[in-house]
């Protein structure tokens, strides 16, 4: 046997080699052959895409990294995995989510694999089953781990070897509650599109014995969730979207850089839906009417939210009015120009990385705008993204910091103009900014439910979820969806 110690510190005789000195003893004492390596104190350096590794099979600067995976095989070890990050770097290293690119340690382990002749596995955003074969299939890595995907589906190499990928639910690398918990002081893992995770012996699966008539009205993410678990269990389900879409506000949510693997769940959401024998009217708007006549047992109201227009700032109302959503949606572009958002929320400041993103001339600006739009968000609270996990909130704050976007915090508005917005410090004082060609409100949104009191008095069952009853995140919206559809 044979022991590799490493010395991360840069400490020469710190408490890490008082620590290792101690243990050598003991293995020494046993007759137990030990190595100490220190990299602390090495100059380590950084990739420069050089492609020299390509040819060489290892990095052209020789520093530590290239010694010490045989040093590893050496010791003893019988496989290596290869993940990134550490902590002082930023948890969007070691928990990659939204902006980070798919499979982003698969380089660093294939060119490990290359001085080595253990197994070599990687980790690291690669959510998609197929796309893990492939590595091993291509001899990149030896194998490969996951784990956030099987919290959204711990049947994924079951359904892999039966050849159903279709029927895999997908992860998005959200970055939500398997990450941020609701309780800090109660951490409990979640999934966003998974309801069941550690709850999976709660919710047998068992069809109904009495099939219902069932309309579901909203096709957000919600609405489709419970839509394809009463479907699944057997009712005859309907769903009317006034839209001609199934999405809601996920479809906002996933325009904004680096969120676009959330539009997965939309396509696995409606493949199940279809499947499970839902039927859709898109385009369709619900009245009390049109619900009395289509004679439903039960309905399920799933109508969402709306932007929150705070009328309660002094000169909102007297000017057009723009919202985060009319710029998610399209409906609204701005070219150029400078753009104050009221608000620093989560939707508030993807608005503003959107607006950024549009400014680059060509595709060959990676970063930077070029000057024709600039943006100031405006906030209460102490921070920007207040809610979001670290791995998201890090690179979103380091973009909007990397294209010059500015920021007032702990800022309370006070009264708006066409083109000046006054504001409150923490402190008291008050300042108007001025010069700005569009104000944007980015201050929440309220819960829309013009049907469901008026429906109770003829329908038996009347549920509401989601935004409709309370403005929330899309898990919010998907679980209580899944548990209505459920106990229906």
């Amino acid at each position: 046997m044979k022991v590799l110690m490493i010395n991360g510190s840069p400490r020469k005789d710190g408490n890490t080699s008082i620590a290792l000195e101690e243990m050598r003893k003991i293995f020494e004492a046993e007759g137990v052959e030990t190595e100490i390596v220190r990299v602390g104190n090495q100059d380590v350096r950084g990739c420069i895409a050089c492609g020299r590794c390509g040819v060489l099979h290892r990095c052209v600067f020789d520093d530590a990294v290239n010694a010490l995976a045989p040093k590893f095989e050496a010791a003893g070890v019988d496989m290596l995995e290869v993940s990134g990050g550490v902590q002082y770097e930023g948890l969007q290293n070691i928990l990659p989510s939204h902006s980070q690119k798919i499979g982003m340690n698969v380089y660093e382990a294939s060119e490990i694999k290359k001085v080595v002749n253990i197994p070599v596995f990687v980790v690291g955003k690669i959510n998609d089953v197929r796309y893990a074969a492939d590595l091993v299939e291509r001899g990149l890595v030896d194998g490969v781990s996951m784990g956030r995907p099987l919290l959204a589906d711990p049947d994924l190499p079951k359904k892999a070897y039966e050849n159903r990928f279709d029927d895999i639910t997908p992860c998005g690398s959200c970055g939500g509650r398997c990450i941020t918990p609701e309780d800090p002081h109660h951490p409990v893992c979640k999934c966003h599109i998974n309801p069941l995770v550690g709850h999976e012996y709660d919710y047998p699966f068992n069809p109904t014995d009495k099939p219902k008539k069932v309309l579901v009205i909203g096709a957000g993410p919600g609405g489709m969730y419970t839509a394809v678990t009463a479907a699944e269990r057997g009712h005859d389900v309907t769903v009317w979207e006034k839209s001609k879409q199934i999405g809601g506000q996920l479809n906002l949510a996933v325009v904004s850089p680096g969120k676009q693997e959330m539009c997965k769940w939309l396509t696995h959401l409606n493949y199940r839906a279809k499947k499970a024998g839902v039927k859709f009217e898109f385009k369709k708007e619900a009245t009390v009417e049109s619900v009395k006549e289509f004679a439903p047992d039960a309905v399920v109201v799933a109508t969402g939210a709306t932007p929150l227009i705070p009328t309660f700032i002094k000169g909102v109302g007297d000017y057009p009015i723009i919202t985060t959503h009319d710029i998610l949606s399209r409906k609204v572009t701005i070219p150029k120009g400078t753009v104050c958002i009221l608000g620093g929320g989560e939707v508030a400041c993807e608005t503003a990385e959107m607006l950024m993103a549009d400014a680059r001339p060509n595709s060959f600006a990676t970063t930077g705008s070029i000057g024709d739009v600039e943006v100031t968000l405006v906030e209460m609270q102490p921070q920007l993204m207040t809610g979001v996990c670290l791995p998201n909130r890090n690179i979103a704050l380091a973009s909007l910091r990397r294209e010059g976007v500015k920021s007032y915090i702990n800022s309370k508005v006070l009264e708006v103009t066409e083109h000046e917005v006054k504001i409150q410090h923490k402190d008291g004082t008050e300042e108007w900014l001025k010069g700005f060609d569009y104000i944007v409100l980015g201050l929440g949104s309220r819960k829309y439910d013009p049907l469901s009191e008026e429906l109770k008095a003829f329908v038996p069952e009347v549920h509401v979820i989601g935004d409709a009853i309370k403005p929330g995140q899309s898990s919010d919206a998907m679980h209580q969806g899944f548990h209505v559809g459920y106990e229906l």
